[in-house]
This record gives structure tokens, C-alpha cells and sequence, in this order.
């Protein structure tokens, strides 16, 4: 199982930090090992009644919630941390996620995306393999990434 072994020097400890499509909500308990509050939101309503269950703490909650549609307030959270979601999804929502992902940010906060690199997780694998990945809709190479 993949660990989280680092929370951005930008987010400070006293932040309240949203781990949007958390899956498992394994990402957001460590994040909220380090920080004043977090929340993650799935779009899977099982997943988060099993994040709610495995993961308690005071300064943890999980929601059910779209990235294209986030149940938060304007203004409201310091830092938003996405990882390995974008590429699930198609252009039309990822843009929808990153005003989303505006919208709830205050203003100094900070937005941390990754995603696989298209060249070497799909194109690569398909030379080498003839795998291709049938559950990303849109990936990126690294210049069209930073343009997005």
C-alpha cells in the first residue's frame, strides 16, 4: 500500500486541508496526523461510511461529494491535496473540479494535483505491454498539464 510521506511545506500545521477524492481515507488520517482539520470527500457513499468507521479522530471528517460539485463553503479550506483522480475523469469535469477547487480555497491557499505522466504510464505501457488503461479518460503529458 502507497504511503503519504510528506504534506507541503506551504500548508501549514494550523490548516484546514481537503483531500478530495480520498478513496480509502488512509491519505487524509495521516494528513490529519499533521494539521489542525481535515476533510475528505469521496463520491463513493460506502467508501466514506468505511472511512468513517476506521478513521476517528476529532479534526477528521469525510463527506460524500463530487469533485466536480464540492459540498463546502466558498473561502473555506487552506489547501486542497488530489491525488491520482484527475486522470478518472472526463476534460469537461476536470475543468469543473478546478474552479471547484477555487471556489473553496481561501485566498492564499494552495492546490496540490498529481497525476500519472501519459508518456510513461499509458503510451509506454502500451508499447511495451499492449495495456491500456480503460479507466482514465483524459491523461496528460507534463506541458499539457501545467497549461491545465
Amino acid at each position: 500500500m502507497a504511503k503519504i510521506l510528506f504534506c507541503p511545506k506551504n500548508i501549514q500545521k494550523n490548516a484546514k486541508v481537503l483531500d478530495i477524492a480520498c478513496g480509502e481515507g488512509y491519505g487524509s488520517d495521516f494528513l490529519a496526523q499533521k494539521l489542525k482539520y481535515v476533510v475528505g470527500i469521496d463520491i463513493s457513499e460506502e467508501t466514506v461510511m468505511h472511512s468513517r468507521k476506521k478513521y476517528i479522530r476529532d479534526n477528521l471528517q469525510f463527506l460524500v461529494g463530487d469533485i466536480a460539485k464540492i459540498p463546502l463553503e466558498n473561502n473555506s479550506v487552506d489547501g486542497i491535496v488530489s491525488f491520482e483522480t484527475i486522470e478518472h475523469v472526463d476534460e469537461k469535469t476536470q475543468i469543473e473540479f478546478l474552479k471547484e477547487s477555487k471556489r473553496v480555497l481561501s485566498r492564499d491557499g494552495i492546490l496540490v494535483v498529481s497525476c500519472p505522466n501519459k508518456r510513461i504510464a499509458s503510451d509506454f505501457a502500451y508499447e511495451l505491454w499492449g495495456y491500456t488503461n480503460i479507466y482514465h479518460k483524459k491523461e496528460y503529458e507534463i506541458d499539457d498539464f501545467e497549461l491545465l
